[in-house]
């Protein structure tokens, strides 16, 4: 769900007609205040509020900097995704890339987005964080 209709009236009518997850993608707004006060509103709403973020490097600090509050709104569950470049944003992100794959399962990740999601699940874990820590990154799903 987009940040801009998870407000009460979508959420409610997602709940109503069964919808019992949603996810929200953080690192799309920089982790802005209004973005958490959003997946909190959720929380109150649906069984299931799950957010799942790019490991980018430039946003480490900011991440980080949220994952308190994420354990206090209680969501269920933290999904943190190998930074995948694209043609669509090859050109905005800070760092090199790196190659995996071959022919037409070539993929390109960021350096350093792998590290990161390590470094975000250790200090999860020493936070003793109530929610589940997911590895999604590209090696876990078969791009290699």
């Amino acid at each position: 769900m987009g940040n801009d209709h998870a407000d009460e009236e979508h959420l409610l009518k997602l709940r109503d007609i069964g919808v019992q997850e949603t996810r929200f993608n953080l690192a799309a707004t920089n982790y802005s205040q209004n973005a958490l006060s959003k997946v909190e509103l959720a929380r109150g709403i649906l069984e299931q509020v799950a957010v799942e973020v790019p490991c980018y490097p430039p946003q480490k600090e900011r991440l980080m900097g949220c994952l308190a509050e994420l354990d206090r709104i209680g969501i269920d569950q933290l999904n943190l995704q190998e930074l995948l470049a694209t043609d669509a944003n090859v050109h905005t992100l800070e760092g090199e890339g790196y190659q995996s794959g071959m022919l037409f399962a070539k993929r390109y990740f960021l350096y350093g987005s792998r590290k990161m999601t390590y470094e975000v699940m250790r200090y999860c874990v020493e936070q003793d964080y109530s929610f589940t820590i997911n590895d999604c990154s590209a090696s876990k799903f078969g791009a290699k």
